[in-house]
């Protein structure tokens, strides 16, 4: 049985509503059945943004909220279903959406320069979200913090998960000097070799000695349309790591307590630039906190949501 973090149990005893999450919580460690499948309060689309298709999905339609929407953003070679655990419980308490970044999943390919925080603000804007709470893993977190630091107005709350930093000069080695050889390998032996490599390579470490989680990953991976992956001179990517300190929403970092070196780094620089951010190390997680570690990480998130 997957154990409840001490702070639920604090929470429990001390505010009703957290009692409520808790049970939602407890609940929700056996739905693996349901994952990806949808249930009477959510719906499913293309929205069309920046010249092409991003698909997206949407959770909670009947939770009457004044709150803003959640919107999960995903991380590099992945689609909206990383998102499955966290989906599931968030859309109990809030309207959340998730999305396929430009050229993964079900949204269009990649077939020239494009900046996806450009995206994430067109598709904010195309459903008519002023303000959202933003939760990005991996590079999912460069980009709501690329949007957190120059549109700060349409960001209530940043929450930040194993997250890259636009700009930032991380210690080597690293995950992206690795990455030209996967991209080698495609160009040589095509988009099916590369993916399996890549679904090896040490970032996936801890997320693959978990049956279940590695399972979860290799689905999303190797099925990946990763039209962007493969094409990296299409990623426009502004150095947000100077303007960290223009972020005015409150922040919480989170990063595995396995993930890699690099990933620490930027998640101390996140915590020391961003004014009154708060970092949270997630026991026992390595890069893919959210799926290692799902109920610890989803009760962050509530925890931080639900705090004024």
């Amino acid at each position: 049985m997957k154990k409840i973090p001490l702070s639920a149990l604090g929470c429990l005893l001390t505010h009703q509503f957290c009692g409520i999450m808790l049970a939602v919580l407890i609940g929700s460690t056996s739905a693996s059945a349901q994952e990806g499948h949808f249930r009477k309060n959510e719906r499913n689309g293309f929205v069309q943004v920046n010249g092409a298709r991003l698909y997206y999905e949407m959770g909670g339609s009947n939770v009457a909220s004044t709150r803003p929407p959640i919107i999960l953003v995903h991380g590099r070679s992945l689609d909206r279903r990383s998102w499955d655990r966290q989906f599931k419980i968030l859309s109990k308490f809030f309207v959340t959406y998730r999305y396929d970044l430009r050229g993964h999943g079900l949204s269009d390919p990649a077939t020239g320069p494009i900046g996806l925080q450009d995206d994430l603000l067109g598709f904010m804007d195309a459903l008519g979200i002023e303000k959202a709470y933003l939760v990005g893993q991996s590079l999912g977190g460069n980009i709501v913090t690329e949007v957190a630091a120059t549109y700060p107005q349409r960001v209530q709350k940043l929450i930040l998960i194993d997250s890259g930093i636009n700009g930032f000069q991380y210690p080597t080695p690293n995950v992206l000097q690795r990455l030209p050889r996967y991209l080698e390998i495609f160009n040589t032996e095509g988009k099916e070799a590369a993916l399996t490599a890549w679904v090896n390579d040490p970032v996936f470490a801890v997320t693959k000695q978990n049956p279940r989680a590695g399972a979860h990953l290799e689905s999303i991976v190797l099925n990946c349309s990763c039209s962007l992956f493969f094409n990296p001179q299409f990623e426009i990517r502004p150095p947000t790591f100077t303007r960290l300190g223009q972020i005015t929403a409150p922040t919480l970092v989170m990063v595995g307590e396995k993930d890699h070196q690099e990933f620490q780094a930027a998640a101390d620089a996140l915590q020391q630039y961003i004014p009154g951010s708060k970092k949270v190390v997630i026991p026992g997680a390595g890069h893919m906190a959210n799926h290692d570690e799902p109920l610890e990480v989803t009760w962050e998130i509530l925890e931080f949501l639900f705090t004024n």
